[in-house]
């Protein structure tokens, strides 16, 4: 299909449907209002992607009028439903493939920030999402290496059974100065 004749086809050729074929200067011509006009509104229109919905009304439009340019209509007429269906899939390909596609790697990009990108999010909200430091977290974290050496190879059930007897262990004093350095510690989220 594809190459076999000079003609791009831009349909599916599902159930007994005609044959939709735009010529390259046709597809490049709606190429052009779809990279251009297009992309141009959506970003006008819905900077957020909210879905293709919110600017298919333009784009029904904007096909209605590409299906009048006598460029196209020539052929149109053999299958107007056809073409029309062509062309707003350029459209709505475009719209979920490129454009909505490039907004979602900017917001997941590491590099360096975009107009796009999310602003950051303030150290307050981040310190309510964490659990409160305990002095036997900040126990743990700190002799990690050392309750590794005492485990038996028996899995996280024994890892939690070897932090307990060593947390068990200490005196109360010892339990007292962990308590108050994880107090200490707690509102420093740069740990």
């Amino acid at each position: 299909m594809a190459g076999s004749d000079e003609n791009t086809t831009l349909e599916k050729k599902a159930r007994g449907a005609k044959s939709t074929k735009l010529s390259p200067s046709q597809v490049s011509l709606v190429r052009a209002i779809v990279d251009g006009d297009f992309a141009d509104h959506v970003r006008e229109v819905d900077s957020t992607f909210k879905g293709f919905g919110t600017v298919s009304g333009w784009v029904d439009g904007k096909v209605k009028g590409i299906l009048n340019m006598p460029e196209i209509r020539s052929n149109a007429d053999e299958d107007p439903k056809g073409f029309t269906k062509s062309i707003s899939n350029m459209f709505r390909n475009h719209y979920n493939n490129v454009l909505k596609k490039s907004y979602r790697l900017g917001l997941s990009s590491t590099g360096d920030p975009s107009s796009q990108a999310l602003p950051p999010v303030d150290d307050g909200f981040v310190k309510l999402l964490l659990p409160p430091l305990t002095g036997r977290h900040l126990y743990e974290a700190e002799n990690k290496a050392a309750l590794n050496e005492q485990r038996v190879a028996g899995g996280v059930g024994n890892y939690q059974h070897v932090l307990k007897v060593a947390w068990d262990g200490l005196d109360g004093d010892a339990r007292s100065e962990w308590e108050q350095r994880a107090r200490d510690e707690e509102g420093n989220i740069d740990q």
